[in-house]
């Protein structure tokens, strides 16, 4: 309040559309992404914020929250909200089961884009690996062939595909992998592998692993594809199933 009067707001929000919170979260997001508020900066209090959009802190606090969740702030104790690194593809993950429904056929449209990208994936990966990354491969595949755990085994799988997008060095294949990952959990509870599957899905990791130190590219991509095929055929087939009942 200066001279009597009210402190206009910097951007008014509409008390017609969108709640608050929302229209709150989108301008913070936007000015996170223009760098109005660089990673390790802490935003504005929740009352100055209030104050800039012309409503209480209580939507304030909500919009926070939102953008909390999804990893683009955090809350520091004794400090305040600071923003993050943006990490993209966990923000992806965290949202992207809320944009698509999560039945059998969005499961096998997501497998039929991820065997796509994890074809070009592999042929970078070939090209731009060091014998490092593919002794890393070796060791996430010895893990499959050892006593470990279903859980164990189940995380190594999965933490060899997304080292593949890694190695390859595409930034949005990478992305992807955390969306593809997070909606496909659900195909590992409709899908399960006999032991003759599993031990023909880690040869196929071996024999994927030996194209890459061959440098074969070509190779690489049709194992990839032939492996991430199996999982697609036995989600038709429960799909086909589910159709008929």
């Amino acid at each position: 309040m200066m001279n009597g009067k009210k402190t206009e707001p910097e951007e008014p929000l509409s008390r017609e559309s969108e709640p608050l919170y929302r229209q709150a979260a989108e301008i913070l997001r936007d000015r996170i992404l223009k760098g109005e508020y660089p990673p390790g900066t802490m935003i504005p209090s929740e009352r100055e914020l209030g104050n800039s959009l012309g409503i209480s802190r209580i939507p304030i606090r909500d919009a926070i929250k939102s953008l909390q969740y999804i990893g683009i702030v955090n809350q520091v104790k004794g400090k305040g909200v600071v923003v993050q690194k943006l990490d993209p593809g966990q923000v992806l993950a965290k949202v992207g089961p809320f944009l698509a429904s999560p039945g059998l056929k969005t499961l096998i449209d997501l497998l039929d884009i991820r065997i796509a990208v994890e074809q070009v994936s592999v042929r970078e990966a070939a090209r731009k690996g060091t014998p490092e990354d593919f002794d890393e491969l070796a060791r996430l595949i010895a893990v499959l062939r050892s006593e470990a755990s279903e859980k164990e085994k189940e995380d190594a799988g999965r933490q060899f595909h997304l080292k593949i997008a890694e190695i390859g060095d595409n930034q949005i294949a990478v992305i992807l992998w955390h969306f593809f990952d997070e909606l496909l959990k659900i195909s590992r509870s409709v899908v399960h592998l006999t032991e003759a599957e599993k031990t023909q899905s880690y040869e196929e990791h071996e024999e994927l692993l030996r194209a890459l130190r061959m440098r074969d590219g070509d190779k690489a991509a049709a194992i990839m594809k032939a492996h991430l095929e199996t999982t697609r055929r036995e989600l038709a087939a429960s799909h086909d199933a589910s159709v008929k009942e």
